[in-house]
């Protein structure tokens, strides 16, 4: 309990000789020192997944209004599964009854989105391919005469929502092309010539 008592207390001293309002940029590096210090000291009801490390030499827009501490903390977890987004942590602590409160509500964009993809060309390649029974790497002919289009690695690379949409976008370019000379769309990217059963 002791040692609980001198963490907390050591921030409560450094915050009640800020001025009320946003603090010095200067203070920073002495400010997420002592917060990472007695992290675990606050009741957090949801911490969305902030460990005392993570503080150091990311807390932004730090504002001091007694009792309550508030700053901001970008996260990265969501651009390790392919998001140009980073989450911000918006953290209020109240350093009177040691509670901490999260807002996750804001993103910040990391990178530029890309262009949208064109897929048209890609798909009268597909389609010039079919037509000519010719060899393709992103075409299995198959036994019945019918051809499956296979887009992985067709469509590049991006986030899930992003290829989701380019493999619609493909899909509906690629049947719109192939329908006028006979060809029907079934599932799983086989098309087949005439009105024969899909597989």
């Amino acid at each position: 309990m002791q040692a609980v008592e001198e963490r907390v207390s050591d921030l409560r001293a450094f915050l009640e000789q800020l001025p009320t309002g946003d603090v010095p940029s200067d203070l920073y590096a002495e400010l997420e020192r002592l917060v990472a210090k007695c992290w675990d000291d606050f009741h957090i009801a949801y911490d969305g997944g902030m460990e005392p490390w993570k503080l150091l030499r990311r807390m932004e827009g730090a504002h001091w209004q007694p009792p309550v501490l508030s700053f901001i903390v970008e996260r990265h977890g969501a651009t390790v599964l392919g998001s140009k987004r980073a989450t911000m942590q918006r953290w209020s602590l109240d350093t009177e009854e040691m509670k901490a409160e999260c807002d996750e509500s804001r993103r910040r964009q990391l990178y530029a989105n890309q262009p949208p993809l064109k897929v048209q060309p890609i798909a009268h390649e597909i389609v010039d391919c079919i037509l000519g029974h010719k060899e393709h790497p992103n075409i299995n002919w198959r036994k019945d005469g019918s051809v499956r289009v296979v887009s992985i690695g067709l469509l590049g690379s991006g986030p899930k929502q992003t290829m989701e949409g380019r493999r619609k976008r493909f899909r509906e370019a690629l049947s719109l092309l192939l329908e006028p000379h006979g060809w029907k769309a079934g599932g799983r990217g086989i098309y087949q010539l005439g009105h024969q059963g899909l597989a």
